[in-house]
C-alpha cells in the first residue's frame, strides 16, 4: 500500500488534503493460470486488507464480469459459479456489515510480524469477526484474536471454497483466507 500512501502524501504536499483516493482496476495474479486459485483469492484478500489500512477511499477490482480471460477472477465462465476470489470478497463483506473496524495487535500497518494480513470488526450488537489472510506459500500460526473464545471459522484455500471448518486450525495454511466469527450470532453463508 506504499503507492496509496505516496499518492496521498503527494496530493497533500500540493494542497489537496481532502481529495478522495481511488484505486481502480487492480488485480493481483492477473494471469490465466492463477485465475480461480486459492492463491489468487489470498492475494486479493491481502490487497483488500492493505487498502483498508491505507488512505484509500475506494478500491475497484478488475473485473467482475463472468468472462473468459485472466481479468475475470470472480466467476468461472463455463459454469457461472463463483471462483475462490469471489468468496474472499464475501468474507470481507461480512466484516463491513458489522460496521466498526477494530485494531488488531500487530497489524497497525498491513501485516503482522509473521506475514499474516489481519482485519477485524465489531457490530453494534457485540458480534465480532476477523479476516486472517496468508498469501505466502508456507503455513503460519493462527493468532488467538478472540481470547480463547470458540469461533466459527470458514476457509478459502485449495480444499475449501468458504466452507465452515469443524474447529479453528492451529495454523493458517499457505495461500489461505480465514473468516473467524465469535459465534454470538451466526452470519448467513454466502
Amino acid at each position: 500500500m506504499r503507492q496509496t500512501r505516496y499518492a496521498a502524501e503527494l496530493l497533500r504536499a500540493h494542497g489537496f488534503d481532502r481529495t478522495a483516493l481511488h484505486c481502480n482496476e487492480w488485480l493481483p495474479g492477473a494471469w490465466h493460470e492463477a485465475t480461480g486459485t486459492a492463491a489468487q483469492a489470498a492475494w486479493i484478500a491481502a490487497e483488500m486488507v492493505g487498502f483498508q489500512h491505507a488512505p484509500c477511499d475506494l478500491a475497484c477490482l478488475y473485473d467482475a464480469r463472468c468472462g473468459v480471460g485472466a481479468y475475470s477472477p470472480l466467476f468461472n465462465p463455463m459454469t457461472c459459479k463463483p471462483h475462490r476470489a469471489y468468496h474472499a470478497l464475501a468474507a470481507f463483506a461480512e466484516l463491513r456489515t458489522l460496521g466498526t473496524a477494530v485494531r488488531t495487535v500487530g497489524s497497525a500497518d498491513e501485516r503482522d510480524g509473521d506475514g499474516l494480513w489481519v482485519l477485524a470488526a465489531r457490530g453494534a450488537d457485540g458480534r465480532r469477526a476477523a479476516l486472517v489472510v496468508n498469501p505466502t506459500t508456507r503455513a503460519r500460526p493462527l493468532p488467538d484474536l478472540f481470547g480463547g473464545a470458540r469461533v466459527r471459522v470458514r476457509a478459502i484455500d485449495a480444499a475449501h471454497a468458504f466452507d465452515e471448518l469443524p474447529a479453528a486450525p492451529a495454523a493458517v495454511g499457505k495461500e489461505t483466507v480465514l473468516l473467524l466469527q465469535d459465534g454470538r450470532a451466526a452470519a448467513p453463508v454466502v
